[in-house]
């Protein structure tokens, strides 16, 4: 099988074996060149970074030619991790991975405020501060 971006996972073309009349895979050409490979096994033959042997990336393609596209990547956690933003974290979504902003921080906690105006006890911010601007009890 052809491997036209040599990433040792052949596509779906198979090359003629000079030996055949009928035509096959050339087991000694796989075996001596290095544009060629003994599986078809690549279900992106025009990029070395798509294969069955890939780590699977935030991209919108099957990177890893599982049939699955951008499954398995692991949530990331947000800059702030301090109040009520602690824990916050961030997924692939739609190829992308998401940005950390106030509508991320706003849907882990119902007690982020962009700017702190509840004197609740809590760090509403996220800034590491608790109730800043409150009066004194």
């Amino acid at each position: 099988y052809a491997d036209y971006d040599g990433d040792s996972y052949g596509g779906r073309d198979i090359i003629p074996d000079a030996n055949t009349a009928t035509g096959g895979v050339a087991d000694t050409l796989c075996d001596s060149q290095s544009n060629f490979s003994s599986n078809s096994d690549d279900c992106d033959d025009g990029s070395p970074s798509i294969n069955p042997g890939a780590t699977e990336e935030c991209d919108g393609l099957d990177n890893d030619c599982d049939g699955a596209t951008d499954e398995g990547i692991q949530p990331q956690p947000c800059a702030y991790q301090t109040g009520v933003c602690n824990g916050a974290s961030i997924t692939c979504s739609n190829g992308e991975i998401q940005v950390c902003d106030e509508d991320i921080y706003s849907n882990y906690s119902d007690n982020y405020q962009v700017n702190e105006t509840l004197c609740d006890g809590l760090d509403n911010d996220c800034d590491g501060m608790t109730d800043e601007g409150c009066p004194p009890e």
